[in-house]
C-alpha cells in the first residue's frame, strides 16, 4: 500500500503537491469519536474523502471496522484490505447490481441504499441465483463456498430525503412504506436501516443554521421509522449525517439515531470554515504551491498549482484561502495554474516563494493527486512520502504506523 520512508526535506519537492498533517488528523478523529460517544451513537465514517487505508484505520480507531464508501471500487479496495462491514452509500441502480452480488459472495458485510421496488427485485433475483460452478473437480467445492457466502440476506438501508433533496424518499411519502415492505417480503434481503444525508448543511452559515438542519436530518429518520413501525416493520439501524451536521449536532440530541456517518471531517477544508463547520486551525490539508511570475502592475502573480491540483470547486470564495496571506485571492485558474490577486503591498512576494493552500473542498483537492505526503505539524520541513495506492490515491502509511488508542 506504501511505505514509510527517512524523513525528507519538503522543498525537495516540486509543486504542487499536497500534505496533510497528521497531528490535526488525529486530532479531528478523536472530536467526532468524542461526539459520537456524547451523544449515544456509533461512528461509521466515511472515507471518500481520502481512500486510504491508514487514514480509514484512523477514523475507526485502529480496527478495520464499519465504513462507509461511495463506490464499489472503493467497497473492494476497502474489503479487500480487511474491512468487512462496508455500507455503499450511493442509492443503488440496476448497472451496480453485478458488482454488489460479487462482494458479497466474497463473504463481505456489504449494505446497500436502495429506494425502487424494481432494483429491489432484481437485487434479490441475482442473489438466488446458482452458483454454477458445474461437476468440474472443485465445482462442489467452489459451490458450498458460493452457498456458504450468500446464506446470509444482503442488508439493506432505504434512503431517506430529509430535505436535500437529492436523492431519497419523503419519509412522509407512501412509497416509503411500499418499499420497506417489499424489502422485508424478500427472502435474499434485510430491511436493515434508515440513512440520510444533510447535505444542505452545507448551505447554512452559523453553528444555529448548522443544528437546525442536524434536527431536521434525526426527525425526517425518525419520522420514517415510525411509519414503517406503524406498518408492522422493525428497522434496526437509524443513520443521519454530514460532516457539518455532525459537527454540530440538535441541541436537543440524537435520540432515535443509531449511527452518524461524517467523512470530511477528517481533514476539513475552507469550506467548512466558511460554513462555521470548524475553524482553520482543524483543516489538516494544504496544497503547496509556487509563485512562477509576479506582476506590480496588475497587483497579481501567478502560481503553479490550476484546478488539477486544486479542483475547480468554490469560485465564489476563491478556491481556498491562501495561508498566512489573507491579502491574496485566487481570481482566476487554468489546468495547471492560477492568477491571484494581491490586495496591498506586493513587497514580501518573491518568485519562487511557496504558499499553501487550504482548498475550497478537501474531498476534491485529494481526487487531484496520485500521492499524499505527510507531515507531523503545519510547521514542518521535513515529510514522509507515501506509495502510490493500489487503489487510485496514495496510502498513508505514516499516519497509519501512528495509530492512537481512541
Amino acid at each position: 500500500l506504501g511505505h514509510v520512508r527517512p524523513a525528507m526535506a519538503l522543498a525537495d519537492l516540486q509543486t504542487p503537491f499536497l500534505t496533510i498533517i497528521r497531528s490535526k488528523a488525529q486530532e479531528n478523529c478523536q472530536h467526532m469519536h468524542g461526539i459520537a460517544r456524547a451523544n449515544s451513537v456509533r461512528l461509521r465514517p466515511h472515507v471518500k474523502t481520502h481512500k486510504t487505508v491508514q487514514g480509514a484505520l484512523l477514523q475507526t480507531g485502529g480496527h478495520p471496522s464499519r465504513i462507509t464508501v461511495s463506490t464499489l471500487a472503493e467497497a473492494r479496495f476497502f474489503a479487500n484490505a480487511g474491512f468487512t462491514d462496508i455500507l455503499y452509500a450511493i442509492t443503488l441502480s440496476s448497472s451496480s447490481i453485478a458488482g454488489v452480488v460479487a462482494l458479497h459472495q466474497q463473504d463481505c458485510d456489504l449494505h446497500v441504499l436502495l429506494e425502487s421496488s424494481t432494483v429491489a427485485n432484481e437485487l434479490n433475483k441475482q442473489l438466488s441465483l446458482k452458483g454454477g460452478f458445474g461437476h468440474a473437480p472443485c465445482g462442489a467445492v467452489l459451490n458450498q463456498l458460493w452457498t456458504t457466502a450468500n446464506s446470509k440476506p444482503l442488508k439493506v438501508w432505504i434512503d431517506i430525503d430529509s430535505g436535500y433533496h437529492r436523492s431519497g424518499l419523503d419519509p412522509d411519502s407512501k412509497e416509503l412504506v411500499l418499499i420497506a415492505k417489499e424489502v422485508a417480503s424478500l427472502d435474499r434481503l434485510e430491511l436493515f436501516g434508515l440513512y440520510t444525508h444533510g447535505g444542505h448543511g452545507y448551505y447554512a452559515r452559523s453553528i444555529e443554521a448548522i443544528q437546525t438542519i442536524a434536527a431536521q436530518e434525526r426527525d425526517a429518520v425518525v419520522t420514517a421509522k415510525a411509519r414503517i413501525a406503524e406498518a408492522g416493520l422493525t428497522v434496526p439501524q437509524a443513520a443521519v449525517g454530514s460532516t457539518p451536521t455532525c459537527s454540530y449536532p440538535p441541541v436537543d440530541g440524537l435520540a432515535g439515531i443509531t449511527e452518524i456517518h461524517p467523512g470530511n471531517y477528517f481533514l476539513y477544508d475552507a469550506m467548512q470554515t466558511t460554513i462555521s463547520a470548524c475553524n482553520a486551525s482543524q483543516v489538516a490539508v494544504r496544497v503547496i504551491t509556487t509563485v512562477i511570475a509576479i506582476y506590480p502592475e496588475r497587483k497579481e502573480l501567478v502560481i503553479d498549482a490550476g484546478w488539477t491540483a486544486i479542483s475547480a470547486q468554490g469560485a465564489d470564495s476563491g478556491y481556498g484561502t491562501i495561508e498566512n496571506h489573507e491579502n491574496l485571492t485566487i481570481c482566476r485558474m487554468s489546468q495547471e495554474n492560477s492568477v491571484v490577486k494581491v490586495d496591498g503591498s506586493m513587497d514580501d512576494l518573491t518568485e519562487g516563494m511557496r504558499l499553501a493552500i487550504l482548498p475550497h473542498h478537501s474531498c476534491a483537492a485529494c481526487a487531484m493527486h496520485p500521492k499524499y505526503y505527510v507531515v507531523d505539524t503545519s510547521d514542518a520541513t521535513t515529510y514522509t512520502e507515501v506509495g502510490y495506492c493500489p487503489y487510485k490515491h496514495a496510502s498513508l502509511a505514516h499516519v497509519g504506523a501512528c495509530v492512537p488508542p481512541l
